[in-house]
């Protein structure tokens, strides 16, 4: 069975079935001792594809479980941020992206402040799709939050050192009036 696993930067595949092969990438990987397979699924960049085989190694019809497991950071595996105030630093990948989320304990305007040069820092409000982003560092954006609303922050690098292999990016958050 072929499949390909689209945006497939940074996750790792884990396969719960001793009966199961994976080949990626000209290698091939069995079961551990406890009968699963975890392959590491890193591309160039998140646009790109990985192109996964698995094979049915038992002899017998069963069905085989996959998982796909985002590190956190990752889109459909944000990192949560519990407090506010606190200065975090992105290791954001060279074009790439870092995802956050927040959810709002009380109504208000959050305020998302950096001192990078290097970031683009975007403002997702999932409650009613509110989108505002900022650039160039040194900049502050504020949105509108009910209590309840989750925020998803995205903050991604649009320079830095090429050599590096992930660029730190500092940022804050507030909520004020």
């Amino acid at each position: 069975y072929h499949f390909t696993l689209f945006g497939g930067y940074n996750r790792t595949l884990h396969v719960t079935d001793a009966g199961a092969e994976i080949l990626f990438r000209d290698e091939t990987y069995t079961p551990d001792e406890s009968g699963s397979i975890a392959v590491r699924i890193v591309t160039d960049s998140p646009r790109d594809h990985a192109y996964v085989a698995l094979t049915n190694k038992s002899g017998d019809t069963r069905e085989i479980t996959l998982t796909l497991v985002s590190d956190p950071g990752a889109m459909d595996n944000p990192i949560v941020i519990e407090t506010l105030g606190e200065s975090i630093t992105a290791n954001v990948p060279q074009d790439g992206m870092v995802y956050y989320r927040w959810t709002a304990t009380a109504a208000g305007k959050l305020t998302v402040t950096s001192a990078d040069p290097i970031n683009n820092i975007s403002l997702n409000n999932l409650a009613n799709s509110k989108v505002t982003d900022f650039t160039n560092g040194a900049e502050s954006v504020t949105l509108e939050v009910a209590e309840g609303d989750t925020i998803t922050i995205v903050v991604s690098v649009i320079g830095g050192d090429k050599q590096a292999e992930t660029n730190p990016v500092t940022f804050t958050l507030t909520l004020g009036e």
